[in-house]
C-alpha cells in the first residue's frame, strides 16, 4: 500500500520544483512512489530502496512504469551497520536529493536509519563517482504520532541541522498530521553550501 505521508513529500517536490541534479535516492521506498515521482521530475540515476523481500515489487513497478533505464531497485537494511547503505553508495551514489516517507516509525530503528542516511550523504564511504558538489538535499515526511519525531533528536546527535519545511494537516490520506523535514547532512570540504530551503519557500 501507498503511505499517505509520500503524496504529501510528491507534492511538495512538484510545487518547489526541487530539481537540485541527476542522482536520487528513496529508502523504505515500499512500493517506490517517491522515488519515481522523483524520475518523473528529471533525475535522471534513481534508486530505490528496502528491504530484500520489498525487491520484486519495487521492480515490478519500475518496469510498469518503463523506467528500467533509469531507476534501480536495491536491498538497504538499517539494522545491519550500514553495510548495505555503503553498496548501494559505491555502487550509485553521490546523490543529490535523498527522501524517505513514514519511515520513522519504529524508533528501535532511528539510528541505523541516521547512520544510513549519513552514509547515503557520503559520509565513511567510497564512490567511484567522487561529489564536489553541493551536499544532498535529505527530505523526510514523518507522521506526528508516538515517538517518530523522536529521530529528530538522533539525527541532530549525528550532526545533522532538521529544520522543519511544512506541517501537512491529517487528511484523508493520513490519519495524523505530517511534517516534512530538511536534514541537512555536516559540511566537508569537497562539498558546496547547499540553499536550506525555508518554511516560507515551502508555502
Amino acid at each position: 500500500s501507498l503511505w499517505g505521508a509520500s503524496l504529501e513529500l510528491v507534492k511538495f517536490l512538484e510545487e518547489n520544483d526541487i530539481q537540485d541534479g541527476t542522482s536520487a535516492i528513496e529508502v523504505g521506498a515500499g512500493c517506490g512512489a517517491l522515488g519515481l515521482a522523483a524520475w518523473k521530475r528529471g533525475f535522471s540515476r534513481v534508486s530505490l530502496t528496502d528491504l530484500e523481500e520489498m525487491l520484486p515489487i519495487m521492480k515490478e513497478n519500475i518496469r510498469f512504469n518503463g523506467a528500467e533505464t533509469a531507476v534501480e531497485a536495491r536491498p538497504v537494511d538499517w539494522s545491519d551497520g550500514g553495510e548495505s547503505a555503503r553498496e548501494v553508495f559505491a555502487a550509485r551514489g553521490p546523490f543529490d536529493l535523498i527522501v524517505g516517507a513514514e519511515v520513522t516509525y519504529d524508533s528501535r530503528l532511528h539510528a541505523g536509519l541516521v547512520e544510513s542516511l549519513a552514509i547515503l550523504c557520503g559520509a565513511g564511504a567510497e564512490t567511484k563517482h567522487p561529489s564536489t558538489g553541493p551536499r544532498p538535499r535529505v527530505i523526510i515526511a514523518i507522521p506526528r504520532r508516538d515517538d517518530d519525531e523522536d529521530i529528530v533528536a538522533v539525527a541532530r546527535a549525528k550532526g545533522f541541522t532538521v529544520t522543519e519545511l511544512k506541517v501537512c494537516p491529517a487528511s484523508k490520506d493520513h490519519s495524523s498530521d505530517v511534517i516534512l523535514m530538511q536534514f541537512v547532512p555536516p559540511s566537508t570540504g569537497t562539498w558546496a553550501e547547499l540553499p536550506v530551503l525555508s518554511s516560507q519557500a515551502a508555502g
